[in-house]
This record gives structure tokens, C-alpha cells and sequence, in this order.
């Protein structure tokens, strides 16, 4: 074997390794990086209009930043803060419920009403009451607080997590030319058919991000209608809950009309609770598989079915993230399998 070529092994040998190094080094930061990677597609033409007034790539960035925070941020804050206050009046109706019904006797201490309570089911002295119920303390306590350990963690990540998304976003936005320039760059194609692959999935892409929250308005608008005819309270609230949901995979709208059709159904609103059920199921429900498999398939050319496997192979493979990327990495593949197709044949010729 020649010199040369044992140099060119050695090489390409390195280059795999230091590749899969660079890999594993951002494979715990991927998932914030492909979020910031989709928030930037998302604010791109925000960040274009904000750069011909600014002239300033920095400042466009910041400011676009800016808008997607408080574009997500209050409408969140919104939605917790009114489901604290409605899980605050439900707590205190139902105490009210409770005094009424005489369950709850408030000259007793709470120790007292506990052991009235279980004598009804069980014989207990004192004594064995009181070992039980230190048991019990001890275990709650444990249980809440490897809980509490575990959601400041959670929290601890998922602010890491949120700020690396968004420095992301800022650089890709700031630094978008570069960057397109350098990808560019580093695919084996021409300079054309590079640039129409990258416009291609970047399109693909805003396409399916546009579509998730035009799904979300559309399946919002819908159930709040039905709340509304229905005479359920807070339409425009929940409304704005199931707008948010419905961009959450294997949530959705139903944790929001499920329920409240089985409220009605409990009360006695029979015909009321299965109206909302059906319009659930076979309204709200097909919105988001018909408007995402035709509308994707349409623009990637490709049959309505396997977009929709696309759509939820990538949830399942990927999470939430799927539900963006799967309809993205499906029209790379073929983008990628028609190039090839094109150059084999031109290499005939």
C-alpha cells in the first residue's frame, strides 16, 4: 500500500473520530438546539422587517428574541396563573361542600376528624392510631421530599435547556448568512443544488411551524365554540388553554373538552356532555390530522398518508419535536434521493 493512501486512511480515520466526538459532545444539548433552530425559521421574516429598519444584525436579533419570549411568555403566565385561581375557588367550594355535609367539624383538630373518619371502617385505639399515623407522616414527608428534589431539578434543567434554545435562536438569526454560507459550503453538491436543498427544508420547516399554530387556532376557536354554545363558563379561557394545547403531542385539546364532557355527564347533562364528546372526537380531532397531511403532502408532493406517518413516527421517535422535524426529515430524504437520481443520470450522459 502507498504512503499517500495510508495517510488518506489515517485522515479520514481521524476525521470519523473527531466527528463522533463533536456529536456526543452536543447530543445533550440537541433537542434546545433544534428548538432554537425552529424558533429562528419561525422568526425569520420578523427578524428580516426588523433588519431593514435597524441595520443592525445584533440588534434585529434581540429584538426578535424579544417578541417570541413575550409572544410565549404571557399567554403561559396567563393560562397558570387563571388555572391557579380556578384550582383555589374549586378547593374552597369544596370545603364549603364538605362543612355542609357535616364531614369536617372544625372543634375538632384534624387528628380527631381523621380517627372519627376511620373508625367508621376500621377498629383503632389510640395508641394504634398514633404509630399509624406517624408512619404515614414519615412516608408523606419522604415522598414530598424527594419530590421537591426532583422538580428543582427539572427546573434547573429546563431553564438550561430554555436558555441555550434561545441563545440559539439569537445566533442563528444574528449570524443566518454565515451560517447559510458555511452550510453551503460543507454540502458535496453544487452551489445550485445546495442552495435549493437548504431553501427547500427551510421552507418545509416554516411550514410546519406556521401550521401548528394555525392547527392550534383553528382547534381553539373550535372547542371554545362548543363551550360557548354549550353554556360552559370562561369560553374565551379555555379557549386560549386548548390553543396551547393543541400544540402539545399526546395532550391536545381533549385535556380540555374530555373533562368538561364528563362533568356535564355527572350532572346529569347527558345529551350536553355527548354532543361535546362527539364534537371532540369527530370535528376537533380531524382538523389537526386532515389540515397537516393534506396541506405538508400538497407542499412536499407527496401522498396525504405518508405525511401523516411522518407527523406521528416523529413524535413518537422524537417527541414534541417530531411532530416539526418528521415532515422535515421525510422531504430531505426525498430532496436528497432526487439529487442523486439527477446526477446519475447526467453522469450516464
Amino acid at each position: 500500500m502507498k504512503y499517500e493512501n495510508i495517510k488518506m486512511i489515517l485522515l479520514l480515520a481521524i476525521i470519523v473520530m473527531t466527528l463522533f466526538i463533536s456529536f456526543a459532545l452536543f447530543l445533550p444539548f440537541i433537542h434546545p438546539i433544534l428548538w432554537g433552530c425552529l424558533l429562528a425559521i419561525f422568526a425569520n421574516p420578523i427578524y428580516k422587517r426588523i433588519l431593514k429598519i435597524s441595520n443592525s444584525p445584533s440588534l434585529s436579533a434581540l429584538i426578535s428574541c424579544l417578541i417570541v419570549i413575550f409572544l410565549v411568555i404571557i399567554p403561559m403566565v396567563f393560562v397558570i396563573s387563571r388555572a391557579i385561581d380556578d384550582g383555589i375557588s374549586f378547593s374552597q367550594k369544596l370545603h364549603v361542600q364538605l362543612e355542609k355535609n357535616h364531614l369536617f367539624d372544625n372543634n375538632k383538630s384534624a387528628s380527631g376528624q381523621i380517627t372519627d373518619l376511620l373508625k367508621n371502617y376500621v377498629i383503632l385505639t389510640n395508641k394504634d392510631f398514633e404509630s399509624f399515623l406517624v408512619n404515614k407522616t414519615e412516608q408523606a414527608f419522604g415522598y414530598l421530599i424527594n419530590r421537591g428534589l426532583y422538580l428543582i431539578e427539572n427546573i434547573i434543567k429546563i431553564t438550561i435547556q430554555t436558555f441555550i434554545a434561545f441563545l440559539t435562536f439569537f445566533f442563528l438569526l444574528k449570524d443566518s448568512s454565515k451560517l447559510m454560507s458555511a452550510a453551503k459550503a460543507l454540502i458535496p453538491l453544487d452551489d445550485k443544488q445546495a442552495t435549493e436543498l437548504i431553501r427547500n427544508t427551510v421552507d418545509t420547516a416554516h411550514l410546519t411551524v406556521n401550521l401548528a399554530f394555525i392547527i392550534g387556532i383553528v382547534q381553539g376557536t373550535l372547542g371554545g365554540i362548543a363551550f360557548f354554545i354549550l353554556g360552559l363558563p370562561s369560553p374565551l379561557f379555555w379557549w386560549l388553554v386548548m390553543v396551547i394545547l393543541s400544540m402539545v403531542p399526546f395532550v391536545g385539546t381533549p385535556f380540555v373538552w374530555l373533562p368538561a364532557a364528563l362533568i356535564l355527564i355527572f350532572k346529569g347533562m347527558y345529551i350536553k356532555g355527548i354532543m361535546l364528546i362527539l364534537w371532540g372526537v369527530v370535528v376537533i380531532g380531524l382538523v389537526d390530522n386532515l389540515i397537516r397531511s393534506f396541506v405538508i403532502g400538497e407542499h412536499i408532493k407527496l401522498h396525504p398518508l405518508i405525511t401523516f406517518f411522518s407527523v406521528f413516527g416523529g413524535v413518537l421517535l422524537m417527541g414534541p419535536l417530531g411532530l416539526f422535524l418528521g415532515p422535515v426529515i421525510l422531504h430531505l430524504t426525498f430532496a436528497l434521493i432526487k439529487i442523486l437520481k439527477l446526477n446519475f443520470e447526467s453522469s450516464k450522459v
